[in-house]
């Protein structure tokens, strides 16, 4: 029984710390917004995006695809690529921290899941909120997108439904813990590992 405890407590120290994960990337999102970095990086590239500019070429050429953007060419023409490091690093620690969120959730799922550790019940609320994620990414993106079209500006529309989703992400890796929390402390939170089996 304490095992099973211990096991279910890490499932709940797990979503609180993606829950805390949300919180600091709802702060580099405003932080990224105020000095508006957000369309800094004109180009979707969920994997190869994950490493920075190694050298000058590749500096070159995202300078290169952001001088095509409707921010430069209508707000920061002229901008050095000096200036233009300044709002390509908040951006990509945007980008970047997503996908650290992404990549935590999806390994302690897979983690736990294959421990069999997950309570249950909680299979499919727990794949639900790794759809929510997956949506609150390709949203982000759908965001800034709608500001390299014509405008300099994202839609926002886009930017509501990115903030809810981000919201939603937060308060469902929160109900979720502190519900499998509930129930550890009510003796209900056996995982199907721990199960006694059925008489025969």
């Amino acid at each position: 029984m304490e095992n099973s405890k211990n096991e279910t407590r890490a499932v709940v120290v797990w979503l609180f710390a993606v829950a805390a994960m949300v919180m600091v990337m709802a702060i580099i999102g405003a932080i990224t917004r105020l000095t508006e970095s957000g369309l800094s990086i004109a180009e979707w590239n969920p994997i190869g995006g994950a490493l920075p500019p190694a050298g000058a070429a590749d500096w070159a050429r995202v300078f290169d695809v952001y001088k095509t953007s409707p921010q430069y060419l209508l707000v920061n023409r002229g901008m050095t690529l000096t200036e233009f490091k300044n709002i390509f690093w908040w951006e990509w620690v945007h980008r970047e921290w997503g996908r650290m969120i992404g990549l935590v959730y999806a390994a302690g799922l897979a983690w736990f899941w294959a421990r069999r550790e997950i309570p249950r019940g909680y299979h499919a609320p727990l794949l639900g909120i790794l759809a929510l994620g997956g949506a609150q990414g390709v949203m982000g993106w759908l965001m800034v997108a709608s500001g390299l079209v014509h405008d300099p500006a994202v839609s926002h529309y886009r930017l509501a439904a990115h903030l809810v989703l981000a919201v939603a992400l937060y308060l469902s890796c929160l109900w979720t813990a502190l519900s499998i929390e509930g129930r550890k402390e009510k003796g209900e939170g056996r995982n199907e590992k721990n199960l006694p089996s059925l008489p025969a």
